[in-house]
């Protein structure tokens, strides 16, 4: 759940100890990223809050700001949308499932088809689109086919249950597109792999 912060609140309690945000990353086991993106955008995750709290040595509602009803109401408004875009971007997936499930088929490829026509399926409480760049967070999840993927880059990589792992910050390289995720969790299984993170990016390249 991402949280709304009190940016001057926070970078208040970061002066008064005189630490510079790389520091407060170290102490609170964080990625510098994530806490730039607390003071500059007034957005972390519930995780992000409660280490930042403990680090500052106050309670956590000294920097966090109310949701307003209006507030609320937009979020709402935002889940809905991303609602029906998830419904767009997924059904290709469904259609070619079901043909597979159906079967027997004279064409084996319906699937890989249906997966490759929708590059990858997002799951995200908020979406911001500028040109060229889209970003994912609150409970963020993305599933990216395999087979688009060129390029793999994070701070931790290792094998569980015969599924490779992945921890930390990690940027993920697409056909057309650069994935990066905040405090990432990810499990390749099969033709997918799955990102769950509090923050993500998606950047258009040639």
């Amino acid at each position: 759940m991402e949280m709304k912060l009190d940016q001057p609140s926070l970078i208040r309690y970061r002066s008064s100890k005189a630490w510079s945000q790389q520091q407060v990353a170290d102490i609170c086991g964080l990625s510098l990223r994530t806490i730039q993106r607390a003071e500059n955008s007034g957005r972390a995750s519930q995780d992000t809050c409660l280490a930042l709290a403990s680090a500052f040595d106050v309670e956590v509602s000294k920097f966090i700001v109310t949701a307003e009803p209006e507030k609320e109401s937009l979020a709402n408004e935002n889940i809905f949308v991303v609602n029906k875009f998830l419904l767009v971007i997924s059904l290709p997936i469904l259609v070619g499932i079901l043909i597979w499930l159906i079967g027997p088929s004279t064409d084996n490829n319906h699937f890989e088809r249906a997966v490759n026509s929708a590059p990858f399926s997002v799951s995200a409480e908020m979406i911001e689109q500028q040109q060229g760049l889209t970003r994912y967070s609150g409970n963020v999840e993305i599933q990216i086919p395999t087979n688009q993927i060129t390029e793999i880059e994070s701070q931790a990589m290792f094998l569980a249950d015969e599924f490779r792992v992945l921890e930390g910050d990690v940027k993920i390289v697409t056909q057309g597109f650069v994935f990066t995720f905040d405090a990432a969790s990810t499990q390749t299984t099969g033709q997918f792999m799955r990102i769950t993170s509090s923050y993500a990016e998606r950047i258009v390249i040639d």
